[in-house]
């Protein structure tokens, strides 16, 4: 038998181990890019595809063409991304190989985080108050929000923009901008939920389920989870209490779910108390710590992907054990002991907690002596990561340089062709919810200058600038920007522009993968104010700041330039 893992990541190592203890055969195809599982042993083959991140069709072409000269038994979708495309393909790749994934009305359920919640009050099961923010609704944010923290959740984690997989995150908002910021930036793509915060700890039931029945599951209890949300670093097993083993039942049934799921609760354990927060529809980050709590579910989803089910025992036994991702981990007792006072005391608690490692109760994620390559790559990949979030400074330093020796050139260039003509002039920034989209809008409305345009690089489009530039746009500058919508930086807009101008040394590295690095100019040197920053997320005093240096800047470039 022989199974592909649709993108490669720390779950599909796991998942390439477990297969290859039972004599399956297991290659790895990429969705995104490398990973720790690609230097495993247990992976006879990496297929590299291109990445459905830079372009979903271009992925999609490479994908069925490889399942059409390889012949598989199986392809699982190891991440949300991948079920994503397994739905998006569904017809073409079920006529090549079959898809461990539930029906298509199942998952247009669980992967929507509304159509959950709704689902889950319908059947009794207890969910944070919500409030959904759709497109159009971003101002009516205030009247809707009222309690602080609170959570932001897309509908949808993975979906596809721009011929591009986009991937949203859930985020805290301790105020009201924080909430407005993210809903005006993502709600035009993928509505947003906000939802009160649940205090306590977090929970996983991870099971696998046949046309929903459950046939087996365990349960997990987060010890060391970050405080703005993400997955837990520190976990324990367990067998599952009844009341989440009955909610869980309820929402499977309901949806008639079938293959490996998580659905994740957040309360008190010990007074029973639970909220449902979501379901997923793949295997899960703490994987290593099912296998490890003696639950087989790879092996069990291929048995069950061809009806042979005797692989799952009849009455299960859940091994205690602990399990710490280490590299994580330790980021998060670093944050704690910079974040908060008792730094001794949480550091003799942390190495107290050791100690199960020592009696053999407690396990190390991805760390495998007869496998130990995946395990000392993720370390390596820690220190390009460090250095990749370095390198922009570099680049930022590189181009500075380059640009400085260049700008007087550049400068004279750019008003030989503002006085001869009325050039195209397309404005860059990073979003084009800021900068670049206040610079043409001052232009047209100050100088009734129609040719201009702007754009930006980042990947998702159709995003509303926020609303604390926006009003300070208004009041300071009487420009209106409510109706603008982000644009993507295309060879289209590439080839449309003249003149290139550019906020700050960061878009002039972006702009140097279209070859025109050399060729853009920065808006601040038309006024000598320098690069222009970035204002998303800052303070009302520093977007006023930039906006003064951009309307100044365009101004400088526009005085007896033209004819």
């Amino acid at each position: 038998m022989k199974v592909a893992l649709l993108d490669s990541n720390h779950v599909a190592l796991s998942i390439a181990r477990s297969l290859r203890n039972k004599g399956i055969a297991v290659d790895v195809l990429h969705l995104t890019g490398p990973s720790i599982a690609d230097w495993s042993h247990c992976v006879d083959r990496v297929v590299r595809l291109p990445s459905a991140t830079d372009d979903m069709a271009a992925h999609a072409d490479a994908l069925l063409r490889h399942l059409q000269q390889t012949l598989y038994d199986l392809l699982i979708p190891v991440s949300d991304a991948a079920v994503v495309v397994c739905r998006h393909l569904r017809k073409e790749i079920s006529g090549l190989v079959t898809i461990a994934m539930s029906d298509e009305a199942t998952l247009a359920i669980s992967s929507d985080k509304l159509a959950t919640a709704r689902l889950a009050e319908s059947l009794g099961v207890p969910v944070p108050n919500g409030q959904l923010i759709a497109s159009g609704e971003e101002d009516r944010v205030g009247d809707l929000v009222t309690t602080y923290p609170c959570y932001l959740k897309p509908s949808r984690s993975v979906v596809v923009l721009n011929n591009r997989l986009v991937r949203f995150s859930v985020r805290r908002a301790d105020n009201l901008m924080d909430v407005k910021r993210y809903c005006y930036s993502t709600a035009n793509s993928n509505p947003v939920i906000v939802q009160q915060q649940i205090l306590g700890k977090g929970a996983g039931v991870y099971l696998i389920a046949e046309h929903g029945k459950v046939l087996a599951m365990a349960c997990q209890y987060r010890l060391h989870e970050p405080q703005k949300g993400g997955p837990g670093s520190y976990r324990v097993s367990a067998p599952v209490p009844e009341q989440l083993a009955e909610y869980t039942r309820r929402l499977i049934a309901a949806v008639g779910y079938h293959g490996v799921a998580m659905v994740e609760f957040k309360g008190d354990p010990v007074a029973q108390r639970w909220h449902l927060m979501e379901i997923n529809n793949r295997f899960w980050g703490s994987l290593p710590l099912t296998l490890s709590s003696g639950l087989d579910m790879p092996y069990w989803l291929v048995q069950l992907s061809f009806d042979k089910k005797t692989a799952i025992p009849a009455h299960l036994q859940v091994l205690p054990m602990r399990q710490r991702d280490l590299k994580r981990d330790l980021g998060w007792l670093t944050l704690r002991l910079i974040s908060g006072p008792a730094r001794l005391s949480r550091l003799l608690n942390y190495m107290g907690d050791l100690k199960y490692l020592a009696k053999g109760e407690e396990k190390i994620d991805y760390l495998d002596w007869r496998d130990p390559l995946p395990f000392l790559v993720d370390w390596v990949f820690l220190l390009k990561r460090l250095r990749r979030k370095t390198r922009p400074r570099v680049e930022r330093l590189v181009h500075g340089l380059s640009y400085r020796r260049k700008k007087h050139a550049l400068l004279a260039t750019a008003r030989i062709k503002l006085k001869s003509a009325r050039p195209n002039i397309l404005f860059v920034c990073y979003g084009n919810i800021c900068r670049s989209p206040f610079a043409e809008w001052y232009l047209k409305d100050r100088y009734h200058y129609q040719n201009v345009k702007s754009a930006g690089v980042h990947p998702v489009t159709n995003r509303l600038s926020p609303p604390e530039l926006q009003e300070v746009a208004n009041t300071r500058f009487d420009i209106d920007l409510s109706e603008h919508r982000s644009t993507l930086l295309d060879d289209e807009l590439v080839s449309w522009a003249d003149m290139v101008i550019a906020m700050n040394y960061n878009n002039l590295a972006d702009l140097k993968c279209r070859n025109l690095g050399g060729a853009a100019v920065l808006l601040g040197s038309f006024a000598d104010v320098g690069p222009i920053r970035d204002p998303y997320g800052k303070s009302t005093s520093i977007i006023e700041d930039v906006l003064n240096k951009i309307a100044l800047s365009v101004d400088k470039m526009m005085a007896d330039q033209l004819p």
